[in-house]
């Protein structure tokens, strides 16, 4: 479905994906199911349902062809799960600059007597060809709020809107087109909206999708519209 400023699918990224034109976006911010949350250490679903896990070598390659050239990959994960998304972008043909690294106000419970309380995120920072900052530089630590509480959540893994604009203004200048593979309750959509960006988002789950295009179109109605015409 589309609106102008957006396009969002209904399905599985690893069909979809391969439908979308070469060199086609501007960049790529996504946060992928890096666990199989069904069965894994986190149960999510209590309160939300399951999410399963797909390998970034499944999807690395198309997110490489889509992209063109000089632009810039941000693809989110947990610190034991970074090593096999760089190696995914890598054998895509990403060059991986950097470690992004989220840290957050407060911890997980978890293993209270036998490990450490997880209080960061981190994210695969990678580039295709030969990516320029646009805007100020960046460092590679991220101090933003999580949303902690659920009911402040659509999704269980969903990101905060501040970190997703950060995400999206490191990425690439206004007017240029960011690409969510998965897209879940559409946070980097609303991001892309308000920082002036066209959007393609791809979600399998149909609630997530719906509530998705719903927070998509509601970010529109707060930004004025500008020329689809290339600059």
């Amino acid at each position: 479905e589309g609106r102008g400023r957006y396009t969002v699918h209904h399905g599985d990224c690893l069909a979809i994906l391969p439908t979308l034109p070469a060199q086609s976006v501007d960049a790529v911010i996504t946060d992928p199911p890096w666990m199989e949350y069904e069965t894994g250490r986190y149960d999510a679903s209590a309160w939300h349902k399951p999410i399963l896990y797909v390998s970034p070598f499944d999807y690395c390659p198309q997110l490489f062809r889509v992209l063109r050239d000089d632009s810039a990959l941000i693809m989110w994960c947990r610190w034991d799960r970074f090593e096999e998304h760089k190696k995914a972008a890598i054998a895509a043909g990403f060059t991986v600059r950097n470690q992004i690294v989220w840290a957050k106000p407060n911890h997980t419970a978890g293993d209270l007597y036998g490990n450490l309380g997880n209080q960061h995120e981190c994210a695969v920072f990678a580039v295709k060809g030969n990516w320029k900052r646009h805007t100020k530089r960046e460092s590679n630590l991220w101090i933003e709020p999580h949303l902690f509480s659920r009911n402040k959540r659509f999704h269980p893994t969903e990101k905060p809107l501040n970190l997703m604009q950060r995400c999206v203004r490191l990425c690439s200048p206004e007017k240029t087109t960011i690409l969510d593979p998965f897209m879940g309750s559409g946070t980097t959509g609303v991001a892309a909206m308000l920082e002036q960006r066209r959007f393609i988002g791809i979600e399998l789950d149909a609630d997530y999708f719906d509530i998705a295009k719903r927070r998509i179109h509601e970010a529109t109605l707060q930004q004025p519209l500008f020329s689809m015409a290339a600059d």
